[in-house]
């Protein structure tokens, strides 16, 4: 099974639906804030024999499941000859169980990679003013018992 990061999560929801779990694509072809496809919901019924719905698109955690469960399947070293990276996962996603083969994905996986390091930044920017902050109450703590 692959690792699927929570950053990785995050820039598909956010490039797929601006983070809109009643997001509807593709002139209604596609739900969710994963924009999940009737395929999609197929091919995860079949993998794992659970029953999903297309109103599952529409629940966060059904549809991060659903994605896990289409990824974990599809994008393995079994079927790629080497071990799936961030960027095969996002191509096999857009485009299906080959997508990581296609050059229509290639732009898809650029929107994804770009909205990573846009979360990433934001992330070791506000860790660092969480760490300023922080450390400006300790200081000031500390001159305050100092002055006692």
């Amino acid at each position: 099974m692959i690792q699927i990061s929570a950053l990785f999560l995050s820039a598909l929801i956010q490039v797929e639906s601006g983070g809109n779990d009643l997001a509807i694509g593709d002139q209604g072809r596609s739900w969710g804030c994963l924009q999940i496809s009737d395929a999609v919901i197929a091919d995860v019924r079949q993998i794992t024999g659970r029953w999903v719905s297309h109103s599952d698109a529409f629940d966060r955690t059904k549809a991060i499941r659903i994605c896990r469960d289409y990824l974990n399947h599809y994008a393995t070293f079994e079927r790629l000859g080497y071990e799936p990276r961030v960027e095969d996962l996002a191509r096999i996603w857009v485009g299906g169980p080959n997508g990581y083969k296609r050059a229509a994905t290639l732009p898809h996986w650029r929107k994804v990679k770009a909205e990573i390091e846009r979360q990433r930044a934001l992330g070791a920017i506000g860790c660092a003013r969480s760490w300023a902050s922080a450390a400006a109450r300790f200081t000031a703590s500390c001159s305050t018992f100092t002055k006692r």
